[in-house]
This record gives C-alpha cells, sequence and structure tokens, in this order.
C-alpha cells in the first residue's frame, strides 16, 4: 500500500511529536499538592527492581559493593500463577432465546483459530506483564492482538484509558536491514530516503514514531482547505533530528513520512492490575514495593558491612615493644612477655537480633501489599497458626485473586471481541467443513446429535411404512445400528454455509474465567435436574421440555448437547425408554432399514 502525499509535511507535525516525547520524558504530573509522578520514569525504575539492578550504581560511596535483596520478583510471579489464563477458560453460550448448536461450533472453531494465532502466548504476556507493572496494553496489528512494551509508549499521563488520551506515540527502533525490508514489504514512502539520512547521521539504528492524534483534515490532502480536526496515524521518521529554527549555519533536517491515514479510533486497549487516581498507569507488585525493596536493601547492605568488620580480629596494647601484627609475627603456641596486657578489641554485632526483626517487619509487610502469604505460595504456615486464621487469609487471598481474574477476563472478552472474532469471521465467512475426529467428547456430542435426527427419521418412515410406533427393542436395536455406522469411520464432517457466523457475536456470549457463572447455582440446576429424571425417565421424549432443559443447562454453562444425549442413551440401554404407541399393524420388522447417510448441517 503505497500513500499517494508528499514526502514532507509541514513542520508542525514533527515539532508536536517531538514536543510530545520530549516532554513525556522530562515533565512530571502532580496527582495532588506535591506528589509528582513520571510515567517514564516509575518504568525505569520498575525494570531496574525487578532485574535487581540500582539506579544508583553497583557501589556505596564508601566503595563497598551494593547487594540487591530482591523482594518483588518471587511476588510478581507468585500473582501471575494466581491469575494465569489459558484459551480453555474461554467459554461460548448461546444467548438468551439463541440456539446453542452455533455457539458451540463457533467455540470449536474459535478455539482453534486462536491456537494458530498463538493466542495462549498472548495470555502469558498479559498476566506476566500486568502485576510487574501495573498495566497492560494490546494493540490490533492486522487483526492480531501484540502486546505493546510500555517503555517505547507515550501517551496522556493524566487519562484514565488509553482511548481516552489525546495522543499515542509508539517507538519503533529496526536496524537498517529490517526498516528497508519492512519498509518495502508494507510500502511505505520515503524508505530510501529515511535509510540515506541515518546512515549520514552516522546511527545504525532507525527510530520511528508511530502517532496517533488530532489533525486538521486538510493535512491529510483530502480536502486542502479542511480545519476539522480528525484522528490520524502518521509513521514519521527523523523526528530526533528535527531542527526547525538552526542556529550557526547548521544544516536543516527535515523528517519524513512514510504513510498516514484517517483512522476510527486508537487500535489499543488496556488493563491495569490497580488504579490510582489522577494517573494513567496502573500499580503494579513491584512499584507497591518500592519504598520496603529500597529498606530490605539498606537494612541487608548494612549487615553486610556490619559483618564485615565483625569477622575482623583486632587487638590493643599499651605496650610498644608488643607485635604489630599478630596474623604475621604470631605462631600457634607463641609467648609474649610484655609489660601490658594485649587485649582483643570488641568488634562483635550487637544488633543482629534487630535486624531480624526488621527483616521479619518488612516481609509481613510485603506479603501484606501484595497478597502473598503462605497459603499461596506453598510454604507451611507459623507453628502453631490456627486452623480457622489460615482458612480465612486463605479465603481473603483467593478472593483478591478470584477479582483480578474476574476483571482480567473481561479485559480478555474485550480483546477477543474487538480484535479476534473479526478477523476470525472474516477468516470462516466462506462456506467449509468443520470436522470432528478421534475419541473425543465432541465427537461422541456430534455423532449423538446426528443419531436423534436420524432416529427421528427412522420413527416417521417406521410408521408411513408399518402404520405403528417401534417398540423399545426395535428402537434401541436402530439406535446401535445408526450408531455404529455414524462412528464407524472415527471422523464426522460437517460443512458449515456461507456467512453462518456473521451476526453470530448478537447471539453468543463469551464466557471467562467463569464470572458469569454462579457455581451453586449450577451444582444446584444439574442436582435437579437428576432428580427430575430420576422421577420421570421418559421425560426427554416430549420435544418441549427437552428444548426447556437444553436452555436450563446453557445457562448454567453447561454444554446441553453432551448432557442431553448421555442421558438419553443411559436411558436407552437401562431400558428406561416407555413404550411406545402400538397401532393395529402387527407387522414386526426386524430392522428399521433407513439409511443413516445425511447431508451438511
Amino acid at each position: 500500500m503505497t500513500a499517494s502525499f508528499p514526502g514532507y509535511f509541514f513542520m508542525d507535525i514533527f515539532g508536536l511529536v517531538k514536543e510530545k516525547i520530549d516532554d513525556f520524558s522530562r515533565e512530571s504530573i502532580e496527582i495532588s499538592p506535591g506528589y509528582l509522578f513520571n510515567q517514564a520514569e516509575t518504568l525505569k525504575k520498575i525494570d531496574f527492581y525487578y532485574g535487581s539492578q540500582f539506579i544508583t550504581g553497583t557501589h556505596d560511596r564508601e566503595g563497598f559493593k551494593k547487594f540487591f535483596f530482591n523482594i518483588n520478583k518471587s511476588r510478581v510471579n507468585t500473582a501471575k500463577k494466581a491469575t494465569d489464563l489459558d484459551t480453555k477458560d474461554i467459554r461460548v453460550i448461546a444467548e438468551e432465546g439463541q440456539s446453542f448448536y452455533p455457539a458451540w461450533f463457533f467455540e470449536k472453531e474459535l478455539r482453534q483459530f486462536m491456537k494458530e494465532e498463538k493466542f495462549g502466548v498472548l495470555l502469558n504476556e498479559i498476566v506476566s506483564k500486568a502485576p510487574r507493572y501495573g498495566s497492560v496494553v494490546i494493540k490490533d496489528v492486522d487483526g492480531k492482538p501484540q502486546i505493546v512494551l510500555l517503555r517505547n509508549l507515550v501517551n496522556d499521563q493524566t487519562v484514565n484509558s488509553i482511548k481516552s488520551s489525546s495522543h499515542v506515540i509508539e517507538r519503533h527502533l529496526y536496524k537498517i536491514s529490517e526498516f528497508r525490508e519492512l519498509g518495502q514489504k508494507k510500502g511505505w514512502d520515503n524508505v530510501e530516503e529515511t535509510v540515506a539520512l541515518y546512515e549520514k547521521m552516522g546511527q545504525a539504528e532507525i527510530l520511528m514514531a508511530e502517532f496517533y492524534g488530532f489533525v486538521p483534515e486538510k493535512e491529510l490532502g483530502k480536502k486542502p482547505k479542511s480545519e476539522k480536526m480528525v484522528k490520524t496515524m502518521f509513521l514519521l521518521t527523523g523526528v530526533e533530528f528535527y531542527n526547525p529554527t538552526p542556529k550557526n549555519n547548521e544544516e536543516v533536517i527535515k523528517p519524513f513520512i512514510l504513510f498516514k491515514q484517517e483512522i476510527d479510533e486508537w487500535p489499543y486497549r488496556d488493563w491495569h492490575w490497580d488504579k490510582e487516581e489522577g494517573r494513567w498507569l496502573g500499580v503494579g507488585v513491584v512499584e507497591d514495593l518500592f519504598g520496603n525493596q529500597e529498606s530490605v536493601n539498606e537494612l541487608n547492605n548494612l549487615l553486610r558491612k556490619s559483618l564485615y568488620w565483625s569477622s575482623k580480629k583486632l587487638f590493643q596494647t599499651k605496650d610498644q615493644t608488643a607485635p604489630r601484627n599478630l596474623f604475621t609475627e604470631a605462631e600457634n603456641g607463641s609467648v609474649f612477655q610484655v609489660r601490658d596486657g594485649i587485649n582483643p578489641v570488641s568488634m562483635e554485632e550487637r544488633n543482629l537480633p534487630q535486624y531480624n526483626l526488621e527483616f521479619q517487619r518488612l516481609e509481613r509487610n510485603s506479603d501484606q501489599r501484595a497478597f502473598t502469604f503462605e497459603v499461596n505460595t506453598g510454604e507451611s504456615l507459623p507453628s502453631g497458626t490456627p486452623f480457622r486464621l489460615g482458612a480465612i487469609l486463605a479465603n481473603a487471598v483467593n478472593s483478591y485473586y478470584a477479582f483480578q481474574r474476574e476483571n482480567l477476563g473481561m479485559f480478555i472478552k474485550e480483546i477477543i471481541e474487538d480484535f479476534i472474532i473479526p478477523g476470525f469471521i472474516k477468516k470462516k465467512n466462506k462456506a467449509h467443513v468443520l470436522s470432528f475426529e478421534g475419541e473425543s467428547d465432541e465427537l461422541e456430542k456430534i455423532a449423538g446429535m446426528i443419531t436423534n435426527h436420524l432416529l427421528q427419521q427412522s420413527i416417521q418412515d417406521f410408521y408411513t411404512r408399518f402404520g405403528r410406533f417401534p417398540t423399545v427393542s426395535e428402537y434401541l436395536e436402530e439406535q446401535a445400528i445408526v450408531t455404529q455406522k455414524v462412528l464407524n469411520k472415527g471422523r464426522i464432517y460437517l460443512e458449515i454455509p456461507e456467512k453462518f457466523y456473521k451476526d453470530l457475536k448478537y447471539r453468543i456470549d463469551i464466557v471467562i474465567t467463569g464470572e458469569q457463572i454462579d457455581l451453586p447455582s449450577q451444582i444446584e440446576t444439574l442436582t435437579n435436574l437428576l432428580t427430575l429424571l430420576g422421577n420421570n425417565p421418559g421425560i426427554l421424549q416430549d420435544p418441549q421440555t427437552k428444548i426447556i432443559l437444553e436452555k436450563i443447562l446453557n445457562k448454567a454453562g453447561e454444554n446441553p448437547i453432551g448432557i442431553i444425549n448421555a442421558l438419553q442413551k443411559n436411558m436407552f440401554q437401562a431400558g428406561g425408554l416407555p413404550q411406545l404407541p402400538q397401532l393395529a399393524s402387527q407387522t414386526q420388522p426386524s430392522s428399521f432399514n433407513v439409511p443413516t447417510g445425511g447431508g451438511a448441517i
């Protein structure tokens, strides 16, 4: 795709982007009077602390090497484990009044599509980055969601959501060969001119700024006189060299536009581990432990220096004739004749209990801040902990992470609906074949559905030919024959018609982590169903009753296809099918002799 606009643009756009980038790194926002916050500095500090690095260097003013006693990484890992999500947690249920069969097929194909697109890898990245940085940003890149590196992002630091930001700038750094290859593939303008500029400036890497913001419509080249502000996307290079007012005969550097277009919205979605009013960046585990991390490091290094001195053996005496160094002048068994005694200098550390107490206080406070108690880290509870207290802690921790998983699930649902499903429907919009194979539960479910459909046809044909309904034994015999033919090859193909999923997003609900399903109610529903079927074994033969039961199971979050089919199958095998009505004809066929072939569903 090649743009049809000139390579150079008004310097305003370059000045705007350069100003936003410079201000973002340099300026802080005031959340409350006296409380300043800088997003770039906070992210840098998070990276340093998570990587066990000191911002102020590796040695203190006295020349001692500083050691980093990392207390945040293990707690981040605990949070990752407690909020982990997988594609198997994503379920599709039919909306009110809609058939659950399309939703079932949709779920099967969507899971396969997400597997091909490596959506599970993205889920792992989300649960890894969220507790670490406090925020996660997902971007729609040509129909595929990708995670954004926060340190490369420039946005309004004061907004609540990135969709509300007046501008978003994402910085990309490319090797020259990578940039040339990508530019040619995408059809960008001024690729070679950009390469020449960076080679001239002695740069081995090219910085590209991907800018989303509001500009006058005339700058897009469509309406030369329109001052209407519209949402746009620009790809710019050379912004860091921009100098609109050169001094001392400096050369004027003109940045380049690679591509520009009008857009409907920013292609970003964000989720925050914990929010704080007045700032966009969420609060993660690492930032929440900034103070504790610094206190632990200070204590640890003070203790090491104290032990360094206490490990030395020093002696004192008033006798000037005494040896100057006992390590070099004394041997085992030496006897010294001195006018005054040689006495050891007291160097032992006497504050070890206080150090240990302070470490314990910081550990407890860190656990409270990060919700990383023994009940979710796998450690044994302290000796003497009452069972009830352990249960209370477990409930508190589980409730906290269940809340985080619920919020994360709603965010993942938004990503699926906005970024995944459009690409999925576009790919699956044409007629195609859906296969069920192997010995999976899905094969049994679809086979049961087809078998029931074919058996209903067989009963109608039987009644037309013989003037009566089949007996239970005849029905069971025909069911075995039909089931065997359906499952004989271990594979079933269904033809999905064209545009089958086109409007499905309005007929399904995506459930993640089960936050929309009340587990006690679900158990109660299944228990009541079991009691009902036990008291009325033939109830499933009533079509209206069967439809109602299917809807109840669907709303409870259970797949009704497999349960209803299994119940019917077990009832038939147990002889629980009620006697079918007998008509006048006495002809007793040995088999229905109805073909088991079937068309597409």
